[in-house]
């Protein structure tokens, strides 16, 4: 008898489970698992409409938990994640955006979801610059895994170049050139981003050399990128930038190989061929620089073809300044966060203001049931 009780009280538990399991996964989430009659998609409406955002988070999650349809799931961790980061709680916004992105990437939220992280990073980055420091590795953080996650996004060349400024700024210059040369080889179509990422690596690299640069190898390659982005911008609002700069890396570059054949005059290290080719690389590759000059003069010490040299090297000159450059592209204004979406993709509006905080957000959408 009491075998038969125990079966039929084990039957009629594993029956209301299975009845459970259904009804958690009904279209209209009326119950749940946990509270028994109660609507949590209600609920989490109207703490998102009173502005508990706290609350509100948390009844999304159990809506996430209820849903079985994949955009009802998705749908629930965005207004999840969109409250938490109204309540001020981003770094748990941050991770729920995260969930979001890797585990529904064909849902029509997983956009949106990037928008929102994009803004949250450069939250970050607005107080990183102003007072928090350690806010910029919040703003890395997020741009580092919206390129790496989603290197199709609309706004990833203006997320990539954002990141290589930040790492710039913050004296780790060798990885924001990876970032630069990353902008620069992939999205080929974003001039405006692009731009940028050429006279950035030029600043990056000239820094670099400015405190160490034996070989002026660094000089080299900051004066490659200035060149580069000359020829393809010629009307670029910073070409002018670029030009002053390019007369500080030539006349960098110029002495260089001027010292290196003067070095070769003396008695010591003497090799007139080796202050022949140094004194020529000056004459016909730096021939605007101050050491041209001198370069002419200790020339003719060493060369009986000096003046046959010299004039060659001025004739190269004439001719090179009478080039134009081989691309035009229309006058290019610097990247900033607030231009005109037309030039780099939609972006989020950053809030000024706590009373205008969550106008930048998707409006509150119902929830469609699970079909």
């Amino acid at each position: 008898m009491h075998i038969r009780t125990f079966l039929f009280i084990g039957i009629i538990s594993l029956i209301s489970q299975v009845v459970s399991a259904e009804w958690i996964e009904s279209d209209n989430f009326v119950k749940t698992r946990w509270f028994g009659d109660y609507n949590a998609l209600e609920k989490a409406q109207m703490h998102e409409k009173a502005k508990d955002y706290d609350d509100a988070a948390d009844e999304y999650e159990v809506v996430f938990q209820v849903a079985r349809d994949p955009r009802n799931k998705a749908q629930a961790l965005y207004r999840k994640a969109v409250n938490l980061r109204l309540d001020g709680s981003r770094s748990s916004a941050f991770e729920t955006y995260k969930e979001l992105i890797e585990r529904y990437p064909t849902e029509k939220y997983y956009t949106p979801a990037l928008d929102e992280l994009f803004a949250l990073g450069m939250e970050y980055e607005a107080e990183g610059d102003k007072l928090f420091r350690d806010n910029r590795g919040h703003a890395t953080d997020i741009y580092n895994f919206i390129v790496e996650t989603a290197p199709f996004y609309k706004n990833a060349a203006a997320v990539l170049l954002r990141l290589g400024n930040l790492q710039a700024t913050s004296l780790d210059q060798e990885t924001s050139i990876l970032s630069y040369e990353k902008l620069i080889k992939k999205y080929k179509n974003y001039e405006i981003q692009r731009s940028e990422a050429f006279i950035k690596m030029a600043n990056v690299y000239n820094n670099m050399a400015e405190s160490a640069d034996q070989d002026c190898e660094l000089t080299r390659q900051s004066l490659e990128y200035v060149n580069s982005f000359l020829e393809a911008y010629p009307e670029h609002a910073r070409a002018d930038e670029a030009k002053e700069l390019k007369v500080e890396l030539t006349d960098r570059l110029g002495m260089y190989y001027y010292n290196l054949g003067l070095f070769y005059t003396y008695e010591a290290n003497y090799s007139a061929s080796a202050t022949r080719k140094y004194l020529r690389k000056v004459l016909f590759e730096y021939t605007d620089s101050p050491a041209a000059a001198k370069a002419e003069i200790l020339l003719a010490s060493v060369d009986p073809d000096s003046e046959i040299v010299v004039a060659e090297a001025k004739e190269k000159q004439k001719v090179e300044h009478k080039i134009e450059p081989s691309i035009k592209s229309k006058k290019m204004a610097p990247f900033t966060a607030n231009q005109d979406e037309a030039e780099w993709g939609e972006s989020p509006v950053l809030p000024e203001t706590d009373q205008d905080k969550d106008k930048h957000l998707l409006p509150l959408p119902n929830i469609e049931g699970d079909k």
